[in-house]
């Protein structure tokens, strides 16, 4: 698939899923200072994952992933997913969206042992829809 079909895909996918409420970003204390300055808007609504591109601009690394809860990592994966068809930022996000999409192989054995990334990955699993898998 070339770079601008996944955009399309993404865009077809998740484009009509509404920003979570900004207090439901994370079940923790907080999240990434950096990320939440991009995605702060001002009012309760988060901002929307099409108006962070460039994702590099605002967001180094993509381990805020991880702190996310379920339907806000469902709703920005595909920020993630189209910064990845550029070449040079693919790696700059790689490790955290393999882990938050893979938890196990093709033989169902843990990639990591780690049960966190597990119960985040069923919760992803469970939340996103056929055309988004």
């Amino acid at each position: 698939m070339k770079p601008e079909e996944l955009k399309q895909c993404l865009e077809e996918a998740f484009g009509s899923l509404e920003p979570p409420e900004f207090d439901d970003l994370t079940t923790f204390f907080g999240v990434d200072r950096d990320f939440e300055e991009a995605v702060k808007t001002g009012t309760a609504k988060a901002r929307r994952w099409q108006e962070l591109r460039p994702l590099k601009r605002y967001l180094v690394t993509s381990l805020c992933l991880h702190l996310l809860t379920g339907e806000a990592r469902q709703y920005y994966l595909p920020d993630y997913l189209y910064a990845m068809t550029d070449p040079e930022d693919i790696w700059r996000y790689l490790g955290s969206v393999l882990s938050t999409l893979w938890y196990e192989d093709e033989y169902g054995d843990p990639l990591v042992h780690n049960q966190d990334l597990r119960g985040q990955w069923e919760e992803l699993a469970a939340l996103l829809t056929d055309a988004q898998k």
